[in-house]
């Protein structure tokens, strides 16, 4: 028979290691073996001595041994890899060549765990120990962090900071004033208000409390204060209150875009209402002078509107022997085209000796104006009636933008100490007297000294200035323009009541020391009109004092002409020289500072192939600079 043939251990159609009854359940299906529900065929158990151990399971009566097998098996006499438990079945062994088989094996409980290897123990603690110490030092900075309310403003304008003249304002405060915003819950503009407030109330020293309402939350309180829109901020000190609305609180850029600039309307709603003198600024007008009042200087009456400072026009022919009320805290005359009657002249006279102060702003004439020329002599100074030209410091390619050299004097420290400049467009120069009894005399803008190449001044005026056209050239000519350095302003004093009228000494552009100043008055020198003028002082007590400061120049206060977006006194350094003059000649020291930064207009504007270049750049330059990656890499990993 084929059974008594076969060798021991083998069956006909079967695997090795089956005979006997095993043999034949095999061979019904042609000798292979049966496979779990899975489709996995079990594995052979590897050798093992007889009888059951404690963590063998009981022996598949089902399931035969066979040759064929799945990756999990090995041949005849090898031992099979304890594999991971799948589908929750028992993990097998085989048992021995001979065909003997076991049941599933299942993990012994009584068998210990292996345990974690020191080196992962190690990591896992110095991990643990690392977090421990990140979350403490990040808790430990929070809470010093939360301690310490010391900023640092690091935007290109400092608009973050409240500017010096904000701070001198609260820093003579006497009363309490208290800030109220009514805004918006979750407004963002409503948000930038809170953090200007938060620098008044630090700045404040105690003088300054702010509180943020929603006014459809308290009515009463804004029914109080007449508040009637999100935005609104209520300035109050005793009885006085001020009112500064959202829009006032937003200016615009060149270009249309709009940015917070809240502190210049809160500061002048503080001043407001905390100070118990008003300040008043009269503008001369009917002789040609460009009219504040009704809009022919708009920027320029909104500084100082800004300010605190209540402008008014005057017009003396209009208002006849009444003259200059002496509540006029100030009087500009600004670029007349006429000259000025004497009844102008005698009230402007009869202002000064009685403490007034005077700003004139003088663009060089085209015809003379010998009233208000005689007028600035016997102040001891003298319009030249020239264009000053100044190679060194021009702005641009036009060397009649001055750049002007500001001397120490404290219209001009403010600027300074700010690293701000100022432009003066076509200005004249000022000659002071030498010797003038009981003035004090000092220049704070000249052009530049020295001489260029071949002897020519780096700085002249031109005179004649009849015979100028536009073609006419402004080439320095020895017989007809006046060297440099010139002075181009200047600052005058003069103790009025109560004065002698002899005794000390003034100063002069030429550095001569030989005018006269009434008895306690203040006296300075300076080395040349381009050198460092004393910084003049206060009049005595129960004395009154003249002041008066003249510019060459009218034009840096002027605002943009037709067809353009900016004009002179939006440049800060101009808009804070004028305020500057106008806070020195009304002994008003707050007023004598750096404003708040005007908005910083950060877009960019691109011409049509500029924007083309930027398109070709995404376009063409992005691929290539993927592929010369891609090739990069290929190259490398080829060479490998």
């Amino acid at each position: 028979m084929a059974d008594d043939d076969a060798p021991r251990g083998a069956a006909p159609g079967g695997g090795p290691g089956m005979d006997g009854p095993e043999a034949e359940q095999a061979e019904p299906d042609g000798g292979r073996p049966k496979r779990r529900p899975n489709g996995r065929r079990r594995a052979d158990p590897p050798p093992q001595a007889e009888g059951p151990t404690p963590g063998d399971a009981e022996p598949d009566a089902e399931a035969p041994a066979g040759d064929g097998g799945d990756a999990s098996e090995a041949g005849d006499g090898e031992p099979v890899r304890a594999g991971r438990f799948h589908a929750g079945a028992a993990r097998t062994v085989r048992r021995s060549a001979a065909g003997e088989r076991a049941g599933d094996a299942v993990p012994d409980p009584a068998r210990p765990r292996r345990r974690m290897p020191a080196r992962t123990r190690r990591w896992g603690t110095a991990t643990a120990s690392y977090v421990a110490v990140v979350l403490a030092v990040l808790v430990a900075i929070n809470l010093v962090g939360s301690k310490i309310t010391a900023t640092w403003d690091v935007t290109a304008t400092r608009s973050l900071t409240l500017t010096t003249a904000s701070k001198s304002i609260l820093k003579q405060l006497k009363q309490p004033v208290q800030i109220i915003a009514f805004l918006q819950p979750g407004d963002l503009q409503g948000q930038q208000i809170k953090d200007l407030l938060a620098q008044y109330v630090a700045a404040g020293h105690g003088m300054i409390s702010s509180r943020v309402v929603d006014p459809a939350a308290d009515r009463a309180l804004a029914e109080k204060y007449g508040v009637t829109s999100y935005g609104t901020v209520v300035v109050a000190s005793g009885s006085n209150t001020q009112q500064v609305q959202e829009s006032n609180m937003v200016t615009y850029t060149a270009t249309g875009a709009s940015q917070f600039s809240g502190e210049a309307p809160i500061t002048n709603a503080i001043i407001q209402v905390a100070t118990p003198v008003q300040f008043t600024v009269d503008w001369l007008v009917g002789d040609g002078e460009p009219d504040i009042v009704q809009g022919q200087l708009p920027d320029a009456l909104t500084d100082l509107q800004n300010q605190g400072y209540k402008v008014n026009d005057l017009n003396l022919l209009s208002t006849g022997s009444a003259g200059i009320p002496p509540s006029v805290s100030c009087v500009v005359i600004a670029d007349p085209t006429t000259d000025l009657s004497t009844q102008e002249i005698s009230a402007l006279k009869t202002y000064a000796q009685a403490g007034g102060h005077l700003l004139f702003l003088l663009d060089p004439a085209t015809k003379p104006l010998p009233n208000l020329d005689a007028l600035l002599r016997g102040w001891g100074v003298t319009l030249q009636d020239n264009l000053v030209v100044d190679q060194a410091q021009h702005y641009g390619t036009d060397p009649t933008e001055i750049l002007p050299t500001l001397t120490q004097a404290p219209i001009t420290a403010p600027l300074e100490s700010a690293h701000l400049g100022t432009i003066l467009i076509g200005a004249q120069g000022l000659t002071l007297a030498k010797s003038l009894p009981g003035y004090t005399l000092t220049p704070f803008l000249t052009s530049s000294p020295g001489t260029g190449v071949g002897g020519t001044p780096n700085s002249w005026g031109v005179g004649d200035l009849a015979s100028l056209t536009a073609s006419s050239s402004l080439a320095y000519n020895a017989k007809r323009d006046t060297p440099g350095p010139l002075t181009l302003a200047a600052m005058v004093m003069q103790n009025v009541a109560g004065s002698s009228g002899s005794g000390g000494s003034g100063t002069s552009s030429s550095g001569a020391s030989a005018s006269a100043t009434p008895a306690g008055a203040a006296s300075g020198t300076s080395s040349s009109a381009s050198g460092i003028a004393a910084e003049p002082s206060e009049a005595p007590l129960g004395q009154k004092q003249f002041r008066a400061v003249v510019f060459g120049n009218a034009q840096f206060i002027a605002s943009a002409a037709a067809g353009q977006t900016t004009g002179p006194i939006n440049i800060q350094g101009n808009a804070d020289l004028f305020l500057n003059s106008v806070g020195w000649l009304t002994a008003r020291e707050a007023g004598i500072a750096v404003r708040p930064n005007p908005a910083l207009d950060t877009q960019v504007v691109l011409t049509a192939g500029k924007q083309t270049a930027l398109e070709d750049s995404f376009l063409l330059g992005v691929p290539l600079i993927c592929l010369a990656l891609a090739f990069s890499t290929w190259y490398s990993r080829r060479r490998l």
